[in-house]
């Protein structure tokens, strides 16, 4: 905090201070500090005290107080101090004075407000078991109990952040911020990762919104109804890959109806078929009716496989797909009106344009000639471009009554010559 001529002052002691005085500067803004102060001083950077440590002094403290302390109590401690040894023993002190002798989480949360991890996994297990009312009955046990809407919020997104951890591999109690082992393996696999950040995005918009809110216990209750559709989310890229995805599966094949479903569902059967057969249900007498449509459903049924393109030359009566393929290609469209001829010599398939600009843009596209040719006939060989070289005609000089004639069709008129007498 202090001012530019306050660092220039200072700047002039530290220069030159005397033998038997060491300056001590602390501070946590170091970009704050002037670069002739810093290149004058030794800097040392101390890094926050990891969890476990903190953990292991605060059980060395409850040992030498002859306090009983639960893990999880510790733990709680241990995560809320943020690396502050100091914090942690202040902390630690004021639960030591509640607690009677034995620290427990449940005595933390219910003195300080807070939300147990059990608490919040009993809600979202509600919401999975598509219990949405008694989900809300139990947020609001939890408000009438004393706890806010911030605190509700803020343990619901470090929830679903641990989940997300989980869900990428990391399981370090220390990053996650909560025992991981406390979380049922049924909740680490109900939600997706697109899912998980969905929840994280609608409770940190949440927290921003509610002190503009009517009432943020409304915004809560909003939340823990819309919490129940969770698993059915999806996005748009999500959503177009599975689409994709099927719509391979079905062109390769590998999707076939079993054949037992068809004669139970022959509707469903008859939708799949590009062509719809009617269907209709034959008497119970007519047995043999019955079996022989079936059969006929299963006919109809059976994937039929694209044939193979044989391997055979290209020939000009291919010519006419070959310009079809590339018309719907826009910057191709010319070119492939262009192509007046085709042969194939020595196993090279020559392709003759009707201009060079036509042959120049084709030589550029010569990879999706190759593979349209292989697609219409199998041909796999090499390709060339040629156009074809015409004369020049010579233009012939024109008389000027041939101009004179033009210019009257084009204004469909007569010309007529006048001369000025003297």
């Amino acid at each position: 905090m202090l001012s530019t001529s306050a660092f220039n002052a200072l700047l002039k002691t530290i220069e030159e201070p005397p033998a038997y005085i060491i300056f001590i500067f602390a501070t946590t803004e170091l970009q704050k500090v002037p670069a002739t102060i810093r290149s004058r001083c030794q800097q040392f950077h101390f890094q926050l005290i990891d969890l476990d440590t903190i953990k292991s002094c605060l059980r060395d403290v409850a040992t030498d107080l002859e306090v009983e302390a639960d893990d999880d109590a510790l733990f709680w401690i241990a995560k809320d101090s943020t690396g502050s040894m100091r914090d942690a023993y202040t902390l630690f002190d004021q639960v030591v004075s509640f607690s009677q002798g034995h620290i427990t989480m449940e005595k933390i949360s219910s003195k300080l407000g807070l939300v147990g991890i059990d608490q919040i996994t009993q809600i979202v297990s509600h919401l999975l078991e598509e219990h949405t009312d008694q989900a809300l009955l139990a947020v609001q046990d939890l408000l009438q109990a004393g706890v806010s809407v911030e605190q509700c919020i803020k343990d619901f997104t470090l929830f679903f952040r641990s989940l997300l951890f989980i869900k990428a591999g990391v399981h370090d109690d220390a990053i996650l911020g909560v025992q991981s082992d406390r979380i049922p393996l049924a909740l680490r696999n109900a939600y997706s990762s697109e899912q998980l950040e969905a929840a994280m995005e609608l409770l940190l918009k949440l927290y921003r919104e509610i002190r503009y809110s009517l009432n943020p216990r409304f915004e809560l209750e909003l939340f823990i109804s819309r919490l129940g559709s969770l698993p059915s989310l999806a996005s748009a890229t999500t959503l177009v890959k599975k689409i994709t995805q099927m719509r391979d599966e079905l062109l390769s094949g590998t999707v076939k109806l079993s054949p037992k479903k068809l004669e139970l569902q022959p509707d469903l059967i008859a939708t799949s078929q590009t062509i719809k057969p009617s269907i209709k249900t034959p008497p119970a007498s007519s047995v043999d009716s019955l079996q022989a449509r079936n059969e006929e459903i299963k006919e109809q049924s059976v994937p039929v496989k694209p044939a193979p393109v044989q391997n055979r030359p290209f020939t000009k009566g291919d010519l006419p797909a070959l310009v079809s393929k590339l018309s719907s290609t826009p910057l191709l469209s010319q070119v492939a009106q262009a192509i007046i001829d085709v042969t194939l010599e020595e196993g090279i398939l020559n392709l003759t344009f009707s201009t060079a600009f036509c042959q120049n843009k084709a030589e550029e596209s010569t990879e999706r000639f190759k593979e349209l040719v292989k697609e219409i006939s199998g041909f796999d060989g090499p390709i060339r471009f040629h156009y074809l070289e015409t004369e020049k005609q010579e233009e012939t000089p024109q008389t000027e009554d041939v101009v004179v004639s033009k210019i009257a069709s084009i204004f469909r008129g007569k010309i007529t010559q006048q001369t000025n007498e003297m």
